[in-house]
């Protein structure tokens, strides 16, 4: 007598093929909670918190429009993306601003760097029995290739 159902061989290997289609042509990516959608030339997305547990959060928003940023409207937002979650609102600024934004907090913390060295060596020289050694030496080296990983094991 012969049978019509398949065998528990062949679903097994029906189901290891279509586990195998599935995966197909991916590659492992970081998982991230939350993207930003891509911004239009000139202009640069972040994610803001407009809310905390529930609260508006008055004094973050308050800062982030005087610093330019302006909420992104859901109809400037391509299909599939949305302008809110979980608290955060999407805004968009100039990228010129940004790049004067990040040239400030550059220099601001420059300028830290350079007075927590301008007093270690103060202090050094007010007690030259207790000597500090400022020493900021990066260096890169380059090794051989690296080994491929193998998680066939």
């Amino acid at each position: 007598m012969s049978r019509n159902t398949p065998t528990r061989t062949e679903e097994t290997r029906e189901t290891n093929t279509r586990e195998e289609d599935l995966w197909k042509g991916k590659d492992w990516v970081e998982a991230r909670s939350l993207d930003t959608p891509p911004a239009p030339p000139g202009l640069v997305y972040r994610w803001i918190r407009e809310e905390v547990n529930g609260t508006y959060d008055a004094r973050n928003m308050s800062v982030r429009k005087r610093e330019g940023w302006v909420p992104v409207e859901q109809s400037e937002l391509a299909e599939g993306y949305t302008n809110r979650f979980g608290g955060l609102i999407l805004m968009k600024i100039a990228e010129r601003i940004v790049k004067q934004r990040n040239a400030h907090y550059r220099r601001v913390s420059r300028n830290q760097m350079e007075g927590v060295e301008q007093q270690m060596y103060e202090n050094a020289q007010a007690h030259p029995q207790m000597p500090i050694y400022n020493m900021h030496r990066t260096s890169v080296q380059r090794g051989g290739p690296r080994p491929d990983i193998d998680l066939d094991d």
